[in-house]
């Protein structure tokens, strides 16, 4: 969130900082203990979801100049929109789609499609869920951190999940009643 006045970091700012702590740490827990017991599947979940989200961004890539109504990024300071197609989706490749594995990024050049994190959101909630209760139903031996990780997880996703939501459609429905 750039260039916020008055109180706007605590209409938008601070549910974005909890919706990213919450996610991340869900995120995290959930890939650790999922590898623990599936090691090279997790390969394949990361690979799927960076595949999915390069397409999604690559597709997204290009700042609209009338989207927001408080830009992002000055213009005269902006490499990426200025940069040629061969460059933004090199950067949309190697750098924000490999960001997007863990928690959806803002950088403020690209354009911001509801596309983006409502793809993104969607998947890592199904994988959450998907990984931490396969991990917890088959996995052989018992641990004490195992439904402390079940519980993390899946209240995680879900208090992100609701975090997202209401923020991401008020701040949507915004814009596009302003386009």
């Amino acid at each position: 969130m750039h260039y916020m006045i008055d109180g706007e970091w605590l209409l938008y700012g601070l549910p974005f900082a909890v919706w990213k702590v919450v996610e991340l740490c869900s995120r995290i827990v959930v890939l650790c203990v999922f590898s623990s017991l599936y090691t090279y599947w997790v390969i394949v979940v990361v690979g799927v979801h960076w595949l999915v989200m390069a397409i999604i961004e690559t597709k997204f890539r290009y700042r609209s100049t009338d989207y927001w109504i408080k830009s992002w990024v000055d213009p005269q300071n902006d490499f990426y929109s200025k940069s040629g197609e061969f460059m933004q989706i090199c950067f949309n490749l190697l750098i924000v789609s490999p960001f997007d594995i863990l928690a959806w990024v803002t950088f403020g050049s690209r354009k911001h499609a509801l596309e983006q994190p409502v793809t993104n959101g969607a998947m890592t909630y199904v994988e959450n869920y998907i990984m931490i209760l396969l991990w917890y139903f088959l996995k052989g031996v018992s641990a004490w951190y195992d439904l402390y990780a079940l519980i993390l997880v899946s209240v995680g996703t879900a208090v992100a999940f609701l975090v997202l939501m209401p923020m991401y459609l008020k701040c949507y429905s915004c814009i596009l009643v302003q386009n």
